[in-house]
């Protein structure tokens, strides 16, 4: 399986989504490019949001949303909800880091990946630069764009942001409290990594940025507030946090349902994983040459990744429509 390398354009949504569901231009990138956001379902549904490519180094989740297109008008929740997605937000950074996207091919090439990969600063991060924040801030057009494309349709009952980190233990779910308390989640999650040959990631966080540990797996969603008390609390980056699109969403209903995927592209054994962010920085290559060898780090495949968050949306839907339920 190969990653959307390149921009999404109209030539590619005609070819793979023209079937699934509609789509329109719904701004310009800050460069120029043409952002699209596309709608599948029944009108009279309840509204699903799904974003992708906020992190332009995280290429899995763009490539899931549009399986995710593909695939739907069969899917059992095609009759109980409908979609409404931005694949491919941070189109400008797909542009940037064509060296090493243009190599990657299931499996990437971790040289080329440190050299030429693209992790903005704060204040250009489109996932947490969306407009609403009471505080100085920083908003990126593309999310302003997005976040008007989404206030066209009523308020959603679930908010899927895909993500993914560059190492980890294993998977990683971030879900808001609700979520959180639904134990149906937490165990098809669960089986979700297994299924897709992936560990859990842990991590000790005590809310710092918004992120507290639930349990092996699973953490709080990120807040923007939370970021920009920790960057207050640092001196740095003060005024680049706005809100992320989590917030934006709660906003608009404090009912939905939100949670951002986090799937390696290489997985750490547990233990070995300061030892291996040191040799990513230092781009000692002769090192993690060698713990691949020893099977300290392996390369997650690209379709495991898409695989399983495929099948995050569809628990995490399912979840919100049980909450519906209880709700109505």
């Amino acid at each position: 399986m190969r990653p959307l390398n390149s921009v999404i354009s109209e030539d590619f949504l005609l070819q793979h989504i023209s079937n699934s569901g509609s789509y329109r231009v719904i701004g310009k990138t800050e460069q120029g490019n043409n952002l699209y956001g596309i709608t599948i379902g029944q009108s009279h549904l309840p509204i699903v949001q799904i974003i992708a490519g906020s992190h332009p180094d995280e290429p899995a989740g763009p490539l899931a949303a549009i399986e995710y297109i593909k695939q739907f008008p069969s899917h059992p929740l095609y009759q109980q909800v409908q979609l409404a997605i931005v694949p491919q937000i941070d189109v400008d950074g797909v542009i940037s880091q064509q060296k090493w996207l243009e190599q990657y091919d299931e499996y990437i090439d971790i040289p080329s990946f440190i050299e030429h990969r693209l992790r903005r600063l704060p204040k250009k991060d489109r996932e947490f630069s969306w407009p609403g924040a009471v505080w100085p801030h920083t908003t990126q057009i593309e999310a302003i764009y997005v976040h008007h494309f989404f206030s066209h349709y009523t308020a959603p009952i679930a908010h899927l942001s895909l993500h993914g980190m560059a190492i980890a233990e294993g998977a990683w779910y971030l879900l808001d409290t609700h979520l959180l308390q639904d134990p149906i989640l937490w165990k098809k999650l669960i089986q979700i990594a297994k299924n897709n040959n992936f560990s859990l990631h842990d991590s000790l966080r005590y809310g710092e940025k918004g992120f507290r540990r639930a349990g092996k797996g699973f953490c709080t969603i990120p807040n923007g507030n939370a970021m920009r008390k920790w960057a207050l609390q640092n001196n740095q980056y003060q005024n680049d946090f706005a809100l992320n699109s989590m917030d934006s969403t709660f906003i608009k209903n404090k009912h939905t349902r939100c949670a951002v995927s986090e799937f390696p592209l290489i997985e750490i054994q547990p233990n070995y994983s300061e030892m291996v962010k040191k040799a990513f920085i230092k781009e000692d290559y002769s090192s993690l040459k060698t713990y691949e060898e020893d099977k300290i780090i392996r390369l997650c495949p690209l379709s495991k990744q898409v695989s399983a968050m495929c099948h995050m949306i569809t628990a995490v839907i399912e979840s919100a429509l049980r909450n519906n339920k209880i709700k109505q």
